[in-house]
């Protein structure tokens, strides 16, 4: 008798253990699946690309990257900003998304006043 009941508790956590290690298996490919179909987990801007808050206060230009709040740079003109982003980032591209429309439209005018042809660092969304 004892050892029928031995047997028979062996065979439930046998099957208990099989259980859980098939239910387990079953979650990371359904997860791997979901990767596969949604892409991995990756943030909204490339590795290459930084997305930028405008700001302008006592005659000088912020930069905030807009997914953290960040501080990206800083500087008086454009041609600032451009060298300063370009020695920080120097294989990124900035494009400004989000800031006061009359500071877009003052920096608008800045970049068709100083165009840079080697450089696309930094560009204004319209």
């Amino acid at each position: 008798m004892e050892l029928l009941l031995g047997s028979f508790v062996g065979a439930i956590f046998g099957v208990l253990i099989t259980i859980l290690a098939i239910r387990w298996m079953a979650q990371r490919l359904i997860q791997r699946l979901a990767d596969i179909v949604s892409g991995p987990d990756q943030p909204e801007e490339t590795a290459n690309e930084i997305k930028l808050k405008l700001e302008f206060d006592q005659n000088n230009y912020f930069m905030y990257n807009v997914v953290d709040g960040s501080f990206v740079a800083q500087g008086e003109s454009i041609v600032q900003l451009r060298e300063r982003l370009n020695k920080r980032f120097p294989d990124c591209n900035a494009t400004v998304v989000d800031g006061d429309p009359d500071v877009l439209a003052k920096l608008r005018k800045e970049i068709e006043l100083n165009p840079d042809e080697n450089s696309n660092s930094v560009r204004s969304t319209p």
